[in-house]
C-alpha cells in the first residue's frame, strides 16, 4: 500500500474504531482533496494499487467514504459551481461513530437513529447499504420512506435513490461494479447484491427476506406499528432513522432498541460553535438561536432540532396552565373500590372499598354509605375491551361542576362496561348519561337500551333531515365528528383555563398534556407509554379526557345559565347540542317579545 496510507494518527471513541484504517484519512477539506489526488494518481498509474484500494474500501466503510465519496448540498456556494455544488464527504467525529456502528450492525441487529435535522443521517444510512451492496456478495436491502417519490423519482435530489446514483456517478472506475438500474431497483451484476425501494404500507416487506431494511423518517409514516410487525421476521437488521414527531411507532421502537444513536445538533462542529447552556441548562449556540428566530412555532424546534418527542407535537392544552390547575385542584381520591350490580338490570347491590379499585371517589358518602344527594351527569368513552386502551366513565356533580368519581377499565367488553356504568348511574341518583357513540360506543348503547336505562342524552338527526323538514328523530349518544370533537375538547380546555370546573384526577389532567393538533385539523391524543396508568391499559389513549369533556359539557348544559353568554361552552359548543338549541330558542323568544 502506498505511503499516504501510513504515518497518520488514528482516533475514535467507539471500541475498535481506532484501528479502522478510515480513521487515518485527513478530514479538513484542503488536506482531504490533496490526499484524494495522491490516491487517484497512484491508482491510475498502477493497477495493483487500484486493487489494494478496492480491498481497503471493502474492509473499511470509513476509508471508502472519506477517500472516494462525494456528497451534494445545493446550499453550498464553495463547490465546483452553484448549480451542482459537490463536496468531498469528510465525516465529522459523530459521523465516524455512526458509520462505524452501522457497518457492524447491518445484518445483525436493529439500529435506531433519533436526530436533529441536517445531520447527514440519511446519507450515512445509504452509504452503509451501498458499501455492503458494492463489496459483499448476495446482499439484499430494502429502502422505505413515507411515499414512493421520496424513495425514487427521476431528477429529484431529495429522494433516496438519487443520492445512491450521485454516489455512483462520482466514484473512480476501479471502485464501480457492473450494475443494472431500474426504478426502485439497483442490482450489482458482479456479486448479485440488490437494493430495492418501497413506500410505507402495513404490508411493507411482509413475506420477503432482507439483509437489512432502512425506514427513513419513520416518525412520519401512518402505519408505523403495522410496519414494525410486518418487518420483524423479514430481517435481523432494521434501521429506523427519523427526526421526532410526537409519541408514535418511532417513539415506541426507540424505547426498546438496544443499539440507539442520538444525533443532536450540538454534536455538529459548525452548529455548536459558541455553545453554552441557557438558564434552563439546555445547550444553545448562535446558530441555534438563529434557527429559533426563523421557526414558525416552538414545536418546529422541538421536532427538527431538540429531539423532543412530546414538544414536537403541537400541543392542544397549555402545559403551564395544566401545571397551575393541577397544583390547585388535583388530590388523592377519598377512596377506591368496586361496585357490584345485577347483571341483567344493572342495578347496584354492594359497594366494596378496595385499594386500586376501578372506581375512584373524590366525595364523602352520606350516613347510609351512598353518594350525597345531588344531580349528577356521567360521560363515557368506550374501548373495545381488549386491554389496549381504557373504557372510562367520568361522574360530575352538575350543580357544582366538580368531578366526584371516575370508573376506568381496560378489559371490559362494551356490553359489560355498559352494565357497570348503568349501576354507577343508578347509584348516583339516576345520573344523566352520555357516551361517544362511534365504534364500540354503538354496542355500549345497545346494551344500555337493553337494560332499560332511560336518563340518557339524545342528539337530533343530521342537518340534511332538518333542511328537508323531515320529522326530527332523536338518537342516543354523542357522535364524534372531526369538528364536533375539536369543539368538545376545545370547550373542555376553555373550562379548565377559566377555572370553571374542578377535576381532581391526576391521571385525567396528565392525559391532557398529550393532546395535540393534527395535520387534518382536529385534535387527537398522542399515545404515550411513559404515563404509568394504574388501570392496567397497555397504552394510554387519552380516554379520560373525552369522558371528562362529555361529562362537564352535560353538567354545564344542566345548569342552563340565564344568560347564555355566561355558559362555559358557549362559543365552542356543537351546533346540534341541547345547549345550543336552548340558546337559539331563548334568542327567538326575546326577538318575538321585542315586537
Amino acid at each position: 500500500m502506498i505511503d499516504v496510507l501510513h504515518n497518520l494518527t488514528a482516533s475514535g471513541t467507539v471500541p475498535g474504531m481506532q484501528d479502522d484504517i478510515g480513521m487515518r484519512v485527513p478530514r479538513d477539506i484542503p488536506g482531504n482533496l490533496r490526499y484524494r489526488k495522491k490516491i487517484l494518481d497512484a491508482a491510475f498509474a498502477d493497477p495493483e494499487i487500484a486493487k489494494e484500494l478496492w480491498i481497503a474500501c471493502k474492509r473499511s466503510l470509513l476509508f471508502f467514504v472519506n477517500t472516494f465519496v462525494w456528497t451534494f448540498d445545493p446550499r453550498n456556494t464553495q463547490g465546483f459551481g452553484k448549480e451542482h455544488p459537490q463536496i468531498p464527504f469528510c465525516s465529522y467525529p459523530f459521523q465516524d461513530e455512526t458509520l462505524w456502528t452501522l457497518q457492524h450492525a447491518i445484518g445483525n441487529e436493529d439500529v435506531g437513529i433519533e436526530k436533529s435535522r441536517d445531520m447527514g443521517a440519511s446519507w450515512m444510512c445509504l452509504l452503509a447499504f451501498d458499501h455492503r451492496w458494492r463489496f459483499t456478495d448476495l446482499q439484499s436491502f430494502l429502502i422505505v420512506s413515507r411515499i414512493e417519490d421520496l424513495v425514487d423519482k427521476t431528477g429529484e435530489p431529495d429522494c433516496l435513490f438519487w443520492k445512491l446514483d450521485f454516489i455512483e456517478r462520482w466514484l473512480p472506475p476501479f471502485i464501480k461494479p457492473r450494475y443494472a438500474r431500474q426504478k426502485l431497483t439497483k442490482v450489482n451484476i458482479d456479486n448479485g447484491s440488490t437494493i430495492t425501494g418501497a413506500s410505507t404500507t402495513s404490508e411493507t416487506s411482509r413475506g420477503g427476506r432482507k439483509t437489512s431494511i432502512l425506514f427513513d423518517e419513520f416518525a412520519a409514516v401512518q402505519d408505523g406499528h403495522a410496519m414494525l410487525s410486518s418487518s420483524r421476521d423479514s430481517t435481523n437488521s432494521r434501521i429506523f432513522n427519523s427526526t421526532v414527531k410526537g409519541q408514535n411507532a418511532f417513539y415506541d421502537i426507540m424505547q426498546r432498541v438496544k443499539n440507539k444513536i442520538t444525533l443532536h445538533w450540538s454534536r455538529h462542529p459548525k452548529k455548536a460553535l459558541g455553545i453554552v447552556n441557557d438558564e434552563n441548562g439546555r445547550p444553545t449556540s448562535p446558530w441555534y438561536e438563529l434557527q429559533k428566530e426563523r421557526a414558525a412555532h416552538p414545536a418546529e424546534i422541538a421536532q427538527e432540532l431538540d429531539i423532543d418527542y412530546l414538544g414536537s407535537d403541537f400541543v392542544f392544552f397549555d402545559a403551564d396552565l395544566l401545571q397551575t390547575y393541577a397544583m390547585k385542584h388535583v388530590r388523592k381520591p377519598v377512596c377506591q373500590g368496586e361496585i357490584e350490580f345485577e347483571r341483567d338490570s344493572g342495578q347496584p347491590t354492594v359497594w366494596t372499598e378496595q385499594r386500586g379499585g376501578r372506581l375512584s371517589i373524590w366525595t364523602h358518602f352520606d350516613q347510609v354509605g351512598r353518594p350525597p344527594t345531588g344531580e349528577y351527569v356521567v360521560g363515557c368513552d368506550i374501548s373495545s375491551g381488549t386491554g389496549s386502551s381504557n373504557s372510562c366513565a367520568s361522574i360530575v356533580n352538575a350543580e357544582t361542576a366538580e368531578k366526584v368519581a371516575e370508573f376506568v377499565c381496560p378489559n371490559s367488553m362494551p356490553h359489560e362496561f355498559a352494565n357497570a356504568v348503568a349501576a354507577i348511574c343508578s347509584w348516583f341518583g339516576d345520573a344523566y348519561l352520555v357516551w361517544e357513540q362511534n365504534g364500540p360506543g354503538r354496542l355500549f348503547g345497545m346494551q344500555i337500551d337493553k337494560i332499560g336505562y332511560t336518563n340518557i342524552y339524545y342528539r337530533e338527526t343530521n342537518e340534511e333531515s332538518r333542511r328537508r323538514k323531515m320529522n326530527k328523530q332523536l338518537i342516543p349518544g354523542w357522535w364524534s365528528s372531526k369538528a364536533g370533537k375539536l369543539a368538545m375538547v376545545g370547550s373542555y380546555r376553555k373550562a379548565l383555563a377559566n377555572d370553571d370546573i374542578v377535576n381532581p384526577s391526576r391521571m385525567a389532567i396528565n392525559e391532557c398534556r398529550n393532546y395535540v393538533y393534527t395535520t387534518g385539523g382536529t385534535v387527537e391524543h398522542s399515545r404515550s407509554k411513559n404515563l404509568i396508568d394504574p388501570s392496567g391499559a397497555a397504552e394510554n389513549h387519552g380516554d379520560r379526557v373525552i369522558a371528562d369533556a362529555l361529562a362537564f359539557f352535560l353538567a354545564i348544559e344542566k345548569r342552563a345559565p340565564e344568560d347564555p353568554d355566561d355558559a362555559v361552552f358557549d362559543r365552542e359548543m356543537p351546533v346540534s347540542c341541547f345547549a345550543a338549541r336552548q340558546k337559539n330558542a331563548r334568542r327567538n323568544r326575546m326577538q318575538e317579545a321585542s315586537w
